[in-house]
């Protein structure tokens, strides 16, 4: 009698009796923890099994009988070639003939967060689940890169024997949709997930091949080079349109001043900056133009503004979800060609005028260059204002998260953006990226798996 059927007629205990049996069965078939990739059930994977059965059982045994023996994270074992599972694949569909990009079946999966650092990772582990996530590192460089890719699958510890046995059973189909990896990494407790621990478990398998000597600060060095190139690749995609429709501005839309406000002041509002023409005091304000692709849009309207002062309100989130922290900042730009006789009129107009009438903000910011409206530059004055209610901060006043990382980051920022960008696509008569489970699935894992990809890492969950 299966399991499914126990539940169906009532039986929870011969149920649980059934799921352990099931667990048991498929842990013999697969490795439990550790570096390696997943193994596979047969007699191609019968001795491996058994090898890493074992070494299951002895951590096991370490933790179960109070020893002070390191958690599943340490324990590793090397696979053979033998045990890789299938080559991965674009996810394809045929259409008469013609082979284009489609969904692949991913019934019951989910994603439950993606990024391009892997440190921001740790705030989303559900230690009362089991999870799984895909990472990319790219070590060497020039004839020497490698792209390599990491298993990570999370046994929440706080999960029940239970509920965990059933998670597990979908172990395989978990790795079928996310392909081919050259390492794996079994981790209990969000603590663990960090790019050290990664790095520490997996260095002896992916610098195995012609890489040579090769240290942590090599694959960190490495690591950081690739970071920024997605980063820079993420953003560049949003803003063009390439990973987001390309939106009109609230002039092209025919917004007024009032609206436009109202809209940054929201803290998901479907406009994230909105500048005004200098006005003195009390005086009704003039909408310069407003738009929903934050500061790098921004930047981009105000190459039209080589001969203009104008001032108004930024709003910008760093993170997701619950971890989400918004911030608004108050702004004057300058063009660098205005004359000198007006400059002074108008910055004191655009600071006594708009900046308080677009009140309340934390930080203004003044600008008469490119460089001084830069993203960077701009992230780089936030992170160093910034004080988070209940959180350790450091010595230049950069708040600190769970994961031990600063908040207010490039990363932190993508995040943010990437869902304000979702939340407001009805605004924009879109459909939501956020759409079907099937299809985002698929994507996540196209993204992360592309050379120079917009994404590093993706977490995913299985629905039952």
């Amino acid at each position: 009698m299966s399991a499914d059927e126990a539940v169906a007629a009532g039986s929870a205990t011969e149920a649980m009796e059934n799921d352990e049996v099931e667990a048991e069965s498929k842990s013999a078939q697969r490795p439990s923890g550790g570096v390696g990739l997943p193994g596979m059930a047969g007699p191609a994977g019968s001795d491996l099994a058994a090898k890493m059965k074992a070494i299951a059982l002895a951590a096991q045994k370490s933790r179960g009988m109070g020893g002070t023996g390191p958690g599943l994270a340490a324990v590793t074992g090397v696979l053979q070639p033998a045990d890789l599972v299938a080559p991965y694949q674009p996810h394809v569909k045929k259409t008469g003939g013609a082979v284009k990009k489609g969904p692949k079946d991913a019934s019951g999966m989910r994603v439950v967060a993606s990024g391009c650092d892997i440190a921001s990772m740790a705030t989303h582990i559900n230690e009362e689940t089991v999870q799984w996530a895909l990472a990319r590192l790219t070590l060497g460089s020039g004839t020497f890169e490698r792209k390599k890719m990491v298993l990570l699958h999370v046994n929440g510890e706080k999960c029940s024997g239970l509920k965990k046995a059933k998670l597990n059973a979908h172990g395989e189909k978990v790795v079928a949709l996310l392909g081919q990896t050259n390492a794996k990494v079994v981790v209990e407790e969000a603590s663990e997930v960090t790019l050290d621990n990664i790095l520490e478990q997996t260095k002896g398998v992916l610098c195995g091949d012609d890489l040579g000597e090769y240290s942590m600060a090599d694959m960190k060095k490495d690591y950081e080079n690739m970071l920024q190139q997605s980063q820079k690749v993420a953003l560049e995609a949003l803003i063009s349109g390439e990973d987001a429709p390309k939106r009109k501005t609230a002039k092209a839309l025919g917004i007024g001043a009032d609206e436009a406000l109202k809209l940054v002041r929201t803290p998901m509002g479907a406009f994230n900056w909105a500048l005004f023409l200098p006005a003195a005091k009390g005086e009704k304000l003039t909408l310069w133009d407003a738009g929903s692709l934050s500061v790098p849009e921004m930047c981009q309207a105000l190459k039209e503004a080589q001969t203009e002062v104008v001032a108004g309100l930024i709003r910008m989130g760093f993170g997701a979800g619950q971890w989400k922290r918004t911030k608004w900042l108050g702004i004057v730009w300058v063009g660098p060609d205005v004359k000198a006789v007006q400059r002074g009129q108008l910055m004191n107009l655009a600071k006594e005028g708009v900046l308080q009438a677009v009140k309340p903000w934390s930080l203004a910011i003044e600008g008469t260059t490119e460089e001084d409206v830069a993203l960077e530059t701009i992230i780089d004055k936030v992170r160093r204002s910034a004080v988070v209610d209940g959180e350790d901060v450091d010595g230049i006043g950069g708040a600190r998260d769970i994961t031990g990382s600063n908040p207010f980051s490039m990363e932190g920022y993508l995040a943010g953006l990437t869902e304000e960008v979702e939340a407001a696509a009805s605004f924009f008569g879109e459909e939501s990226a956020a759409g079907g489970t099937t299809s985002k699935v698929s994507a996540t894992v196209d993204k992360i798996r592309a050379k120079d990809g917009v994404l590093t890492w993706g977490l995913f969950e299985w629905d039952s």
